[in-house]
């Protein structure tokens, strides 16, 4: 994924999806809707398979996506 990493990570966060976040690229599971989004904000996208360890959540509740609101 190309672009503006910072702002295209910012959107990923704000829609609470797990990202691993590395210099040049962002990594996040496979979701029709966030691709959908991520190209229309100028993203170049790419499927890989290989391991995922997305950052862990502020609050010290590890590496997962559940929480409650």
């Amino acid at each position: 994924m190309t672009g503006d990493l910072t702002r295209l990570a910012w959107h990923i966060g704000n829609r609470h999806m797990p990202c691993q976040i590395e210099a040049d690229r962002l990594l996040i599971q496979r979701d029709h809707v966030m691709r959908d989004m991520l190209q229309k904000l100028g993203a170049t996208l790419r499927e890989v398979s290989e391991p995922f360890t997305p950052e862990g959540g502020a609050y010290g509740h590890g590496r997962t996506h559940a929480h409650a609101h």
